[in-house]
């Protein structure tokens, strides 16, 4: 909760032993008095509950500097596509851009920058719907997400060698008793296309589920000057989820399903730092996932609750690239012709 100030000058004393200025004198004593009393309005005030990745409820007082939740309603007003444009909104939060989506992620400057480094785990976890996919959750798109919680610092002790520097956890919308769906379509330049439907409901009296679809489309916003194409950096994405919530007396069983196919290409460096790609072999940087959580919870007596949580998750990945972002006429008006010898 919020405490006292220091016991030092509220306000400046030649300001209130100046005569020449009494409106500044009275507007700096009511300050004085609104500050002083700010503490015994916080401890009057009832706080609102909320529900963090760390299994706990906590107010708004203990959700201190360290945690980030971005809700359901922020998600859906930033009008966005993917995860790694969430990250604008976390402080002290940054990504590496080395392939179409990004994949490694930064926490106060800790962090792996690409898939090069040679560390046996990343130092930022990344968790979806209780499935394990740090180093490689650049593919989560936004739509139909829930909630996204950032933990700054680490967080070892409770998930493991891959929150050295922190986690963020995903969650997609959670099934409802009412018959909810939903439908978005959006379009934009650069042949960006998108859409997305989701469905949940009760199916019985305890079991209730929700279903999800989402694809998207764009070109890359790149140019191939030398292979005369517009797409050779496009994302082609799909999205599918599905979650089955089972109500057994005071226990919640939880079942969640993914699939996430990214077809996307990789020409995205030139030397002229421009738009234009020269490359004659770009690369690709696709992946298809395919991962499930059971999660059982529960009360053990009075005063414990058991929370436990098996995943898995299989990843087919492909990234490549051109080796020297060009071509071979290209290289020649550079530097000495090269001939037929291939660079």
């Amino acid at each position: 909760g919020l405490s006292s100030p220091p016991d030092l000058p509220l306000v400046r004393p030649d300001l209130l032993n100046d005569q020449r200025d009494p409106k500044m004198k009275t507007y700096l004593l009511v300050s004085a008095l609104l500050t002083a009393a700010l503490p015994v309005l916080a401890d009057d005030a009832e706080p609102e509950e909320i529900v963090v990745s760390g299994f706990r409820t906590v107010s708004p007082q203990e959700l201190d500097t360290s945690i980030t939740l971005l809700d359901q309603t922020t998600i859906e007003q930033a009008s966005i596509a993917n995860f790694e444009e969430l990250v604008q909104l976390v402080p002290n939060m940054s990504f590496s851009g080395e392939a179409s989506r990004a994949r490694y992620f930064q926490l106060r400057g800790i962090g792996e920058r690409e898939q090069y480094e040679g560390a046996p785990n990343p130092s930022v976890g990344y968790i979806v719907d209780d499935i394990d996919l740090s180093g490689i959750g650049g593919v989560t798109a936004t739509y139909d997400l829930q909630q996204v919680d950032v933990l700054r610092g680490p967080q070892s002790a409770r998930y493991g060698s891959s929150a050295l520097a922190g986690i963020v956890y995903v969650q997609s919308a959670m099934p409802t008793d009412e018959l909810i769906g939903n439908f978005q379509v959006t379009g934009g330049t650069e042949d960006t296309y998108a859409a997305g439907a989701a469905v949940g409901g009760g199916l019985t009296d305890n079991l209730k589920g929700r279903f999800s679809v989402y694809k998207y489309t764009d070109n890359g916003f790149r140019d191939n000057e030398f292979l005369g194409k517009d797409d050779t950096n496009e994302r082609d994405e799909l999205t599918v989820r599905g979650k089955l919530s089972w109500d057994i007396g005071d226990w919640n069983v939880l079942l969640s399903a993914l699939y996430a196919d990214a077809d996307n290409g990789y020409d995205a460096f030139t030397i002229t730092n421009d738009d234009t790609m020269r490359s004659d072999n770009p690369g690709e940087d696709t992946q298809e996932t395919t991962a499930g959580s059971l999660k059982v919870t529960g009360p053990l007596g009075g005063a414990m609750e058991l929370v436990s949580i098996t995943s898995v998750a299989s990843s087919d990945i492909d990234f490549s690239f051109d080796g020297d972002w060009g071509n071979n006429p290209f290289w020649s008006e550079l530097g000495e012709p090269s001939g037929n010898t291939p660079i």
